[in-house]
């Protein structure tokens, strides 16, 4: 059986297409890739940066979380967004657990691969659905895909890179962002110490991406929910805040300082956005 994607894929060396055998990816320039037990393949070039990734405790909450079924509403702009006419993958920048591709996948029928820094989260991914392929690169160094191989690039709560996007985009493809809102997560910051978004992410969003992509569809996603403690706990573990926390540290300031049951705001925007001809 072939990895997943492997014909989009190309060497994080030397750009050269990539095959698979035996359980290895290898281009003709002899680079060689062994795919971990796992199942992920550790597309990882020179200069790579891997600290920023999910460690194994934020990732355990990360699938916790998402089976709650508390970020479901996502899934059908997202979806909507992704169904497009345009030949190659679907990519995920930065998929996590693979939550989002999956959906994806099962819904357009598509081959995956998703991208992350995190071997923990790729664990998860490579089992998420048979047509994803999980890839360990660091995508500000360069994706591993070859041009215009991707119908579909997703980047849910990730960075993003316009440049290496829109190389690898066909140009009948769409990118679909998924941006916290100023108001997201409201009132956690008021109890727990903890890392909130950018101010004017919206304005950053579209700086970073306007000169080569045009944003075609904005789509809102607001609503506010009652959550309990436990929930709480597991989105903090789950984020960045997590990394300024010992585990018992967090569970403390938790049980310390958050009622046993609040309304949680949850807002998001999904944008869809075609790429420039340059």
């Amino acid at each position: 059986m072939s990895f997943p994607g492997v014909d989009a894929l190309c060497c994080p060396h030397c750009g050269g297409a990539l095959t698979d055998g035996e359980r290895r990816l290898s281009c003709e320039e002899g680079h060689a890739f062994d795919l971990a037990r796992q199942g992920y393949a550790p597309l990882v070039g020179a200069h790579s940066n891997l600290t920023t990734g999910d460690d194994a405790g934020q990732v355990q909450a990360r699938q916790d979380f998402l089976a709650g079924g508390l970020y479901e509403p996502f899934l059908e702009p997202i979806r909507a967004a992704a169904a497009v006419d345009a030949p190659g993958v679907a990519l995920d920048i930065g998929c996590g657990t693979g939550y989002y591709l999956a959906d994806v996948l099962h819904r357009t029928g598509r081959t995956g691969v998703g991208l992350d820094s995190s071997k923990y989260a790729l664990r998860r991914a490579a089992k998420a659905h048979p047509a994803l392929g999980a890839v360990l690169a660091d995508a500000w160094r360069g994706l591993p895909l070859s041009d215009d191989s991707a119908a579909v690039v997703l980047n849910v709560f990730a960075p993003r890179n316009a440049v290496d996007i829109h190389r690898v985009l066909h140009p009948e493809g769409v990118l679909v962002t998924v941006t916290p809102d100023p108001e997201h997560l409201e009132p956690l910051p008021k109890f727990v110490r903890m890392l909130q978004p950018q101010e004017r992410k919206e304005d950053k969003l579209i700086e970073s991406l306007s000169s080569h992509f045009e944003r075609s569809a904005r789509v809102p996603v607001h609503f506010e929910t009652p959550i309990d403690r436990k929930t709480v706990h597991t989105i903090l573990a789950m984020g960045p805040t997590a990394r300024h926390y010992g585990p018992e540290e967090l569970r403390r300031a938790v049980d310390d300082t958050v009622p046993e049951t609040i309304d949680l705001t949850v807002s998001v925007t999904v944008s869809t956005w075609l790429p420039a001809s340059l």
